[in-house]
């Protein structure tokens, strides 16, 4: 995660030698990114107990997380959302993206 970027190593302590490990900039804005992987982990693998809760900060109370889109507050869900090519996509990737496209629009 240090070499990824996220996490930065800080010596705190020469004799014997500690490190702690604090977020970076990066590490801060991946946190929607685990948060999202904690709400699907939880509704793909049902623990008997849970070992980690997602709460309000304020109220203490479960939360479910849910992505939306910022500018319009739709689920980022396939009824709402798909995959187009970008500007540096390759012909390979709009190929691929075309085909799912396709697939799509026959299912509906």
């Amino acid at each position: 995660m240090v070499d990824a970027g996220l996490l930065e190593r800080r010596r705190y302590n020469e004799r014997p030698p500690r490190d702690e490990y604090v977020l970076t900039e990066a590490g801060h804005a991946f946190r929607p990114v685990l948060t999202a992987l904690y709400a699907w982990g939880n509704q793909q693998y049902h623990p008997e107990e849970v070992n980690v809760r997602l709460v309000d900060a304020e109220t203490g109370e479960d939360v479910d997380p849910v992505l939306v889109d910022r500018s319009t507050g739709k689920p980022l869900d396939d009824e709402h959302t798909a995959f187009l090519p970008g500007p540096a996509a390759d012909d390979r990737l709009r190929a691929v993206l075309e085909r799912r496209a396709d697939r799509a629009d026959r299912a509906s």
